[in-house]
């Protein structure tokens, strides 16, 4: 290299007008040079002179953070509310001595805990899933239940007469109109023998009885009724309907048949004659000595007749 100038090569340059960045030479006079870049042997600079920062200052209080291999900042420089939360198996895997600040978690549990500087303390009273007074049942269990306890139809809960303490009452069947429905033969026979009606097994049919009374028969005879020899109505023992027999009565003397030896004599009667004594009749009334002519009881018959 001559010794009046010293290049600098691929140095890339940015072109502003396209983006482009291409490798360009630099070419430096002599004079330019310092000389402490010439010297073979090169002097040594603390982070202040040249504007960095000291390694000492990596990971330490006041200095900056590092980065893991994920490029990520470790736990242990980051604030205690970016990572307070620490959740193990249980309370026993906890640390021996926990640190302020801090939230611990059981995940058996899902319980909460903090350390108050010589034990761990439950946060609060957590709702946590169980089966005993201190715990919350679950969810789906519930409604399980609940939808249970809806059911009206059947025997949800196949209950025993036994359940209910009827274990030694029999079973009762209600008697249907349907005679499909109706009872058997030995439900027959027991029921007469809870009620002490007996063993026998009757039909029902009066037939069928013992030492019963003997019903007359009834013959279809026919009843006649008759007004002076003439039929006025009839009846017969098994009549379906109702029959009746009206009989006219005479009300008045017109209305009955003259017999013979009455007279039919409708004018007007002037004298009666009695035991040879004959009366004029003036006033429509006869005056009989019935003392010194006593009047028979044919002849006061025959007198009524004629006064009729």
């Amino acid at each position: 290299m001559p010794n009046d100038k010293l290049s600098v090569m691929n140095i890339p340059v940015k072109n502003e007008t396209t983006g482009e960045i291409t490798n360009q030479s630099l070419d430096l006079k002599d004079a330019d040079i310092p000389s402490w870049a010439r010297a073979e042997t090169k002097p040594a600079y603390t982070a202040s002179e040249v504007g960095a920062i000291a390694s000492s200052l990596k990971g330490a209080a006041n200095g900056v953070a590092e980065l893991d291999s994920a490029g990520k900042v470790p736990s242990s420089q980051l604030p205690s509310y970016v990572d307070d939360v620490l959740e193990y198996d249980s309370t026993s895997a906890f640390p021996s001595t926990g640190e302020a600040g801090k939230i611990y978690v059981a995940k058996d549990t899902n319980k909460t805990y903090r350390w108050s500087g010589s034990a761990y303390v439950e946060i609060s009273a957590s709702l946590a899933l169980g089966e005993t007074s201190s715990t919350a049942y679950y969810g789906d269990k519930g409604k399980t239940a609940y939808d249970h306890s809806q059911l009206t139809n059947g025997n949800p809960h196949n209950v025993t007469k036994s359940d209910v303490g009827l274990g030694n009452v029999g079973n009762f069947k209600a008697v249907s109109t349907v005679a499909s429905q109706g009872l058997s033969d030995t439900e027959k026979s027991n029921a007469r023998a809870n009620i002490g009606a007996g063993t026998s097994n009757f039909s029902g049919n009066y037939n069928d009885l013992s030492n019963k009374p003997t019903i007359p028969t009834v013959n279809n005879a026919t009843l006649t009724i008759q007004k002076n020899g003439t039929n006025v109505q009839t009846f017969t023992a098994n009549q379906g309907s109702n029959a009746t027999a009206n009989i006219t009565v005479p009300t008045k003397v017109s209305e009955l048949t003259n017999d013979s030896g009455y007279t039919t004599n409708t004018g007007t009667v002037k004298s009666v004659k009695c035991n040879g004594v004959t009366q004029t009749i003036s006033s429509g009334a006869v005056d009989i000595d019935v003392a010194t002519n006593l009047v028979t009881e044919a002849q006061w018959t025959q007198i009524q007749k004629l006064l009729s």
